[in-house]
């Protein structure tokens, strides 16, 4: 076969190529291939690029039929445009995170807390009516707020946080545990929650009132201490004045958490997907209320604060985002396939056609391509015919000199065929 290429811009360009068969393939739709008044064979063809003639081919073909030129407004474009649309790009991030729950209004801090909770599998709703709720106002339980808390600090709960005995008197240990009971005791056994020690029971054992509701103070506190567990926080220089109510300290830190952050070297418990990025998890304005009973709304917000300053979950968007680029390129392939195919059997079938309609010739010439290119005055040249990977062994390869008209061939060279490739192996 035979590639023609045009250099006028400076980098080589194919404009069309010509098979073994005598199809020219027009690759490019500033260019036009005009058949010249030749009879008979060879079949004298004009190259004109973007109107202007380029260079000349002559076809000699063992099939007895006019060489078929494939129209570029047909062929240039070898992949189905509506298919490969279909496949989309391969993504760069993860899309924006977003939650299903009917009570909690788009475009809001709340919703953009929650839909990033509910992605990571943090939090949970209820099912109500066939919809899918949150109830943000509801006052969130204490039991519920020691689940949230561990998983969003990836803290995994250890076997014996599912075992006896109960550390509070009011939990009572079953078979299998309660919903609640291994997140409790795992906070328990970290010291992250004690209970009312004041109102221990003969045993010496505190109650911890599962139920009940939690104030901002407690909340901060909590994760305060859970953040300071994990290596993330430092609070060596953290004292509490003679005055101060017990929660002072944590309020002050969780409004600025920047002079508290350990660096990732020295933090021995900080993960490699951990990403410092916002410092604090409560406001000024909230810090005035330290009593406040936290709602399920509150915390949602508070614990996304969390994850913008100890941020476990990102290795698994990493791989989230990498899952969804594997994915997308895996579908762009099918849908390039798709195309491809789509195309060849359109190129078929138009070949088919038209050469059902070409008047059948007899071959004066031995089976091959000619190529006449115009003179070179220029550099680069306007155009080049060179060969490719479509020469098979046992094709012929040869030089015609032709009048200056390219109308008749005067002379044809010896013909070299291409040797089958197992002759040249060494013995």
């Amino acid at each position: 076969g035979v590639e023609i290429m045009s250099r006028m811009g400076g980098a080589a360009e194919r404009l069309a190529l010509v098979d073994s068969s005598g199809r020219i393939i027009v690759t490019d739709q500033r260019v036009t291939i005009r058949l010249k008044d030749t009879p008979d064979m060879p079949y004298a063809f004009e190259i004109l690029l973007d109107s202007k003639v380029v260079g000349e081919l002559f076809i000699a073909t063992n099939i007895p039929s006019k060489p078929v030129v494939l129209d570029p407004a047909e062929f240039v474009v070898p992949m189905d445009e509506e298919i490969l649309a279909r496949a989309g790009e391969i993504p760069t991030a993860l899309p924006a995170a977003s939650s299903n729950f009917a009570d909690i209004a788009r475009g809001t801090e709340l919703y953009r807390a929650v839909s990033v909770l509910q992605e990571d599998g943090i939090i949970q709703g209820y099912q109500e009516n066939g919809k899918q709720v949150f109830k943000p106002d509801q006052p969130i339980s204490r039991a519920e707020y020691a689940k949230i808390v561990l998983k969003a600090l990836c803290i995994v709960p250890r076997a014996t946080a599912y075992q006896s005995p109960s550390p509070f008197s009011d939990i009572v240990f079953t078979q299998p545990p309660s919903w609640f009971y291994p997140f409790v005791k795992e906070s328990f056994l970290r010291n992250l929650i004690t209970g009312y020690t004041g109102e221990r029971n003969a045993a010496g054992v505190s109650p911890f009132k599962p139920l009940a509701y939690i104030s901002r103070a407690e909340s901060v506190k909590i994760l305060i201490e859970a953040l300071r567990m994990l290596g993330v926080i430092r609070l060596d220089s953290v004292t509490l004045g003679a005055n101060d109510a017990w929660y002072v300290p944590f309020i002050k830190v969780g409004q600025n958490l920047s002079p508290y952050l350990a660096s990732p070297s020295s933090a021995a418990n900080l993960s490699d997907g951990a990403k410092t990025k916002k410092s604090f998890i409560v406001t000024p304005p909230e810090s005035q209320f330290p009593n406040y009973r936290m709602t399920r709304g509150d915390f949602a917000i508070m614990a996304s604060r969390v994850l913008d300053t100890y941020d476990c979950y990102q290795d698994t968007r990493d791989a989230k985002l990498k899952k969804l680029q594997e994915d997308a390129a895996l579908s762009q392939q099918l849908a390039q396939d798709a195309a491809q195919k789509a195309f060849d059997v359109k190129r078929s079938t138009a070949f088919t056609q038209l050469q059902k309609n070409l008047a059948q010739k007899t071959a004066k010439l031995s089976p091959g391509v000619y190529a006449v290119l115009p003179l070179c005055n220029s550099c680069p040249c306007a155009s080049v015919i060179d060969t490719t990977g479509q020469l098979l062994p046992g094709d012929r390869i040869f030089a015609i000199l032709s009048t200056k008209d390219h109308l008749a061939i005067l002379k044809k060279s010896n013909t070299i065929i291409l040797p089958i490739l197992s002759t040249l192996q060494p013995k």
